[in-house]
């Protein structure tokens, strides 16, 4: 089927999926990563680049329950560059893979979802207000489930100061599949929707996650 374009110019700002998400650090690597490349750097001045292979970032949010970003490279090459009398780390990469967890939930037999929140299961789109919009998530019958974005990019960038991910000529789609694990391969679920954008890219403003897409053109599947 023929792409439809959603925005023919500007970007696609996807910030509602983002609202009162905050960002805690999983392990820590890249800072440390970032703290020993830039000592390296300062003691050896000669070095200007570092290549790396099979290249693995993950990144956690904490909604109501934790979710997941997970981004593969191929290969990558490491440049230190000196930007207004600091150093600055920038990571290169190609053949780069992306999941990206929007929501994990759950489905009951009758098909209805339930979203997990701190008193218990709310059924969509029902007032929370009312008791008999609310399942106890110890229910027998519901299967965990999860909304999730994949993409693919030739080529993307990372820069570890400012943690901003770009990519370029990016290939996406948006699933809903089993489970509340994030998957690692390609996935082979029919998608809701599929596009196409000339980049995308993700940063940190204050505590908060931005995800943007630019000049997005989109098919969505009924």
């Amino acid at each position: 089927m023929k792409l439809s374009p959603l925005l023919a110019s500007g970007s696609f700002l996807l910030l509602a999926l983002f609202v009162g998400w905050t960002i805690f650090p999983v392990t820590g690597k890249d800072l440390l990563l970032y703290k020993q490349l830039v000592e390296n750097v300062r003691s050896s001045p000669q070095t200007q680049n570092q290549k790396r292979e099979g290249v693995i970032k993950e990144i956690c949010y904490q909604d109501q329950t934790p979710l997941h970003f997970k981004i593969k490279s191929e290969d990558s090459e490491l440049l230190f560059l000196e930007e207004k009398g600091k150093l600055e780390v920038i990571e290169n990469l190609k053949e780069v893979y992306g999941w990206m967890q929007e929501e994990q939930f759950f489905v009951l037999p009758n098909g209805k979802e339930v979203v997990k929140k701190e008193r218990g299961g709310l059924l969509r789109g029902e007032d929370p207000s009312l008791e008999t919009s609310w399942i106890p998530l110890n229910q027998k019958g519901l299967k965990p489930m999860q909304y999730i974005r994949y993409f693919e990019a030739d080529k993307a960038s990372y820069r570890y100061s400012s943690q901003l991910f770009l990519a370029q000529d990016v290939h996406l789609w948006r699933y809903r599949l089993p489970g509340h694990e994030l998957p690692d391969t390609t996935p082979h679920d029919s998608p809701l929707m599929k596009g196409v954008a000339t980049s995308i890219e993700f940063f940190f403003q204050g505590k908060k996650f931005q995800f943007q897409a630019h000049h997005l053109k989109a098919e969505w599947q009924s």
